[in-house]
């Protein structure tokens, strides 16, 4: 008989009242879960927003330490330049270091060799002069002797 009444019923498009209360707390409890899975789903929108702008910061700051490190790099390349430019005019300086070295030993040897020329000469000159006042004097006396010869005679 219920069954035939719930028949009678469901053709009128009515449900007993047990089962409409089943069905409207079955209803409540699929809104709940509806509501607390968008309130969930808001939440993980939230936190994607957030992972998002995480990423994007992340990606950012990625992006300015690339630039620095090409910018470092290039500055190294640059100065790695720099350093083998200088180590080629340093051989450069170097050589001719060396050379002017050489050149100054080559020229100190010819100086004291004037030296010992000039003191050589000096000693030559100083002996000529010695020998020349005494031909000086030996020609003096001879004069003097001649004069007095000359004037004895006369």
């Amino acid at each position: 008989m219920k069954d035939t009444i719930r028949k009678a019923l469901a053709g009128f498009g009515l449900a007993p009242a047990g089962q409409l209360h089943r069905l409207a707390e079955q209803s409540r409890q699929s809104s709940d879960k509806v509501k607390s899975l968008e309130d969930r789903l808001a939440k993980l929108r939230a936190d994607t927003d957030t992972w998002k702008q995480r990423h994007d910061d992340v990606t950012a700051k990625v992006r300015e330490w690339k630039e620095a490190a090409a910018r470092a790099e290039a500055e190294a390349e640059r100065m790695r330049a720099g350093a083998e430019h200088s180590k080629a005019r340093a051989a450069e300086w170097k050589v001719r270091a060396d050379a002017l070295t050489e050149e100054k030993l080559a020229l100190r040897a010819r100086l004291e060799e004037a030296q010992r020329g000039a003191i050589n000469a000096r000693e030559y000159l100083m002996a000529t002069e010695a020998k020349l006042d005494l031909i000086e004097a030996a020609i003096q006396v001879l004069d003097t002797r001649t004069r007095d010869a000359a004037l004895n005679r006369a």
